[in-house]
């Protein structure tokens, strides 16, 4: 009896062990999908604020190459005066 008692009992601890590791598994698997998720996110961000920029500059180039101010570049774009003043100088450079 005592040894089937034992037995029992390391049974169940057994049992609650692999339940810990297969809950422990499953919440590392489900954190690592919602982090997958947040990264994509995050990046799909990233991406359309960086292209946003883009634009901004490539507009930036084609007003100064008509000859605006640098005023007028600012207040058409919302680009700093520095920016502009950089753009101008690669403009012309080329």
């Amino acid at each position: 009896e005592r040894f089937a008692a034992f037995k029992a009992r390391d049974y169940l601890t057994s049992a609650e062990e692999r339940g810990r590791e297969e809950g422990m598994q499953k919440g590392i698997k489900k954190g690592r999908e919602e982090g997958r998720e947040e990264g994509m996110q995050e990046g799909i961000k990233k991406g359309r604020e960086e292209g946003r920029e883009e634009e901004k500059l490539d507009i930036a180039r084609n007003i100064l190459s008509k000859g605006y101010t640098h005023e007028e570049v600012q207040a058409l774009t919302g680009l700093s005066m520095s920016q502009i003043a950089q753009l101008a100088q690669e403009t012309t450079k080329e």
